[in-house]
């Protein structure tokens, strides 16, 4: 296989007509230039160069290799300065996985795509792990790392978000007042199969210890916009994310529970494939990302 540095060397020599300027040009010895030329002649098994004592001319296969070799070389030069623009400016595409109703991140994107206007966002939403290398994802927003399966990827922090168990308040007023985390047991629990593989809820209090409060869930969804609808359809209580209950905490559809019993902060963070080649506009969002802090909700719990 022929080498493109060979084939460069020869499109120098070739519009220089000269051994002594190409090597000049290309910051190499002479002989080197003319061992270069002679290698690739041998491989082409054919003469591109008429030599004499006082200058260099193409023969009809060099002025036809010649010809070629400049288109190679213009196409490598094109794809090169794409590859740059991609990497280095601030235009072209962020593929992003993140769960299910995070709208703050949307607020977030909002706001990079107002700064940097040449930057487009595809933003696919699920509560389900995309591979980010075989499903071509830029970013994805996780609440966990598996470094098992995925030690060949990297996480930036984004900070943390608090999740709470919550209930309607016509559920909760079915049964005697809530006093402690085992009173949770006589409560349907709903249940998030991702986060609860093994289909128990286990909380710690707030002196450390660990309760395990409930198994065998009599619901599971895999999301956690259908776990907010059966709790707005009074089916039971959950553990959900703040962020993703604001307004129905505001409009008093949905109250936290027990939440002087128990503190549950769960960190977030960007995760990516690649660290040291990482396009500016993928580094500027994580940046961004971790300024807007997108998980912070603005009214206290009670």
């Amino acid at each position: 296989m022929i080498s493109l540095d060979a084939m460069m060397v020869f499109v120098t020599v070739a519009e220089t007509r000269s051994f002594t300027k190409a090597a000049e040009r290309l910051i190499l010895s002479k002989a080197r230039v003319s061992q270069v030329v002679s290698e690739l002649e041998q491989q082409l098994k054919t003469r591109l160069l008429n030599r004499s004592t006082r200058a260099l001319s193409l023969t009809d296969a060099g002025e036809l290799y010649f010809e070629k070799c400049q288109q190679i070389q213009s196409l490598a030069l094109e794809a090169q300065q794409q590859i740059q623009d991609i990497t280095f400016n601030l235009s072209g595409l962020i593929r992003i996985a993140a769960p299910v109703g995070v709208k703050q991140l949307i607020q977030a994107l909002s706001d990079f795509m107002q700064i940097y206007p040449n930057i487009d966002i595809q933003l696919i939403e699920s509560d389900a792990y995309s591979n980010l290398i075989d499903d071509r994802f830029d970013i994805a927003i996780r609440t966990h790392l598996e470094t098992s399966s995925n030690a060949h990827l990297y996480a930036a922090p984004l900070g943390a978000f608090q999740a709470v168990l919550c209930a309607s308040p016509d559920y909760l007023a079915k049964f005697p007042p809530l006093q402690n985390l085992a009173d949770l047991q006589a409560l349907t629990w709903l249940c998030h199969s991702i986060v609860h593989k093994d289909k128990q809820l286990k909380i710690t209090d707030i002196k450390g210890n660990e309760h395990c409060i409930h198994s065998n869930p009599r619901i599971i969804a895999n999301t956690a916009l259908a776990l907010k609808s059966f709790l707005l359809n009074h089916m039971g209580f959950s553990l959900l994310p703040t962020y993703f209950l604001e307004d129905e905490f505001k409009q008093g559809r949905l109250v936290p529970i027990l939440t002087a019993h128990y503190q549950l902060q769960i960190p977030c963070y960007a995760v990516y494939a690649n660290r040291q080649l990482m396009p500016l506009r993928i580094r500027l969002l994580i940046d961004f990302l971790k300024k807007s802090n997108i998980f912070a909700i603005d009214f206290p719990l009670k």
